[in-house]
């Protein structure tokens, strides 16, 4: 499993792409990937779970397919 603990200043607003790369023992990139994220002020809790749930999907993809 993969967490990523991500901030920007509350006066950030809108979509944010955000990179996520996977390097080997050697510092050599194995992957990379864009997960999107939109930022809003008072999101509701729904939004935000569906949010984390499909940054979730993305990131399990990036590893599913290194592992082939």
């Amino acid at each position: 499993m993969l967490w990523l603990g991500l901030a920007w200043p509350d006066t950030n607003r809108g979509p944010h792409p955000v990179q996520v790369t996977l390097k080997g023992e050697r510092g050599e990139t194995l992957s990379a990937m864009v997960v999107k994220t939109t930022l809003s002020h008072n999101a509701q809790q729904e939004s935000a779970t569906q949010r984390m749930a499909e940054a979730s999907s993305s990131v399990r993809r990036l590893a599913l397919s290194m592992a082939d």
